[in-house]
């Protein structure tokens, strides 16, 4: 239940309690985010981490092996939780608008920047955990977003390529933004008419 390597929180006598395994994982996470905030992918390493967690350093080897692997763990939970929350707001435009700000609205700094930094570093392992990521956001995308809009008439039923195209538009165009890109404009021209919505259901 507890686990060895705990820093002191400072010197002297004094030491930290015994933490449990879910306390430092949480700080963990808390410091992978801290890292990323400051500085980017670029500004993650073990040593700064294990400072922020105040845990020795072999006490995160022993949960992540590469700094790619490190960063999935601060990324990985923020875009679970993103896509796993319905944005409910009765229109596939409004719901696809809500689904681009949630991406948009992240507590790790740059996503994109952090995604391509972890791609550059990625082994199969850490590419394994990036395909579930994105298998995991398309099967959310298709069960909140389009499954409910084909309910409501607002589309056909579109084929899986289809489907998987949206995914990826909002996959790719989060990984490299633009300034010059509006999401609205994305929507409204590109995605909405791909699905086949009709503009007069509004």
């Amino acid at each position: 239940m507890y686990e060895e390597g705990i820093m002191p929180a400072s010197s002297g006598p004094s030491r930290r309690p015994r933490r449990t395994r879910a306390e430092i994982d949480a700080a963990i996470l808390v410091a992978v985010r801290r890292c990323l905030v400051e500085g980017g992918y670029s500004r993650l390493t073990f040593e700064r981490v294990a400072d922020y967690a105040e845990v020795s350093k072999h006490v995160i080897y022993r949960r992540h092996t590469t700094r790619a692997a490190l960063a999935l763990t601060g990324v990985s939970s923020f875009m679970f939780a993103a896509m796993d929350q319905d944005p409910g707001t009765g229109s596939l435009r409004s719901d696809l608008i809500e689904l681009f700000r949630r991406r948009d609205e992240s507590p790790v700094g740059d996503p994109s920047e952090v995604i391509r930094g972890i791609l550059g570093e990625a082994g199969p392992e850490e590419m394994a955990h990036i395909e579930r990521i994105a298998r995991h956001g398309q099967e959310k995308m298709d069960a909140n977003i389009l499954a409910p809009a084909r309910e409501r008439g607002e589309i056909p039923d579109t084929p899986p390529l289809v489907r998987d195209a949206v995914g990826r538009l909002f996959r790719d165009t989060g990984l490299f933004p633009s300034e010059s890109l509006k999401v609205s404009e994305l929507i409204d021209e590109v995605i909405l008419p791909i699905l086949g919505y009709d503009k007069k259901e509004d």
